[in-house]
């Protein structure tokens, strides 16, 4: 017995000129993106760390000296007539988190109105962008401020 589907003749579709054309292309373009993802994957043994780069002082010299200045202006008898050198005449040492100490020297009137030269150093740290935090102030040797614990406390 015959079925219907016995019947049926078999087609077989053939593939015009256009469409292997196309599938060649499509083909190519496949293999050729694969290639390029298989030759820039970078293996274990040949992975080269990238290079660490320096990141820039937050502070320059300059500022740290000028705000030192700042604050040497306010322990001052005379603090207008004051002569500071140029920031090459200092000792900036950078520390951890921000803190600075500064070696320099002024000149200035002292009380009697004499000028005479200071040396002064003063320790303190960048709090925010535009805050300090003073923590000792000598001028000729002498101690004119020393941040205590009760006042680091508050």
């Amino acid at each position: 017995m015959n079925t219907p589907k016995d019947d049926v003749p078999e087609v077989k579709k053939q593939i015009t000129k256009g469409e292997g054309i196309t599938a060649i292309i499509v083909l190519i373009i496949f293999v050729l993106v694969a290639w390029q993802a298989i030759s820039t994957t970078p293996k274990n043994d040949n992975v080269v760390p990238p290079p660490v780069v320096a990141q820039p002082e937050q502070h320059s010299d300059t500022e740290v000296f000028v705000d030192a200045q700042g604050v040497i202006l306010k322990a001052l008898k005379s603090p207008s007539t004051a002569k500071f050198p140029s920031s090459s005449h200092a000792t900036i040492v950078r520390g951890k988190d921000d803190v600075f100490k500064v070696d320099s020297y002024v000149d200035s009137q002292n009380g009697f109105g004499a000028m005479i030269r200071s040396e002064w150093s003063v320790l303190f740290q960048y709090v925010g962008d535009d805050k300090l935090t003073v923590y000792a102030i000598s001028i000729d040797g002498e101690t004119v401020y020393k941040k205590t614990d009760v006042e680091a406390s508050q």
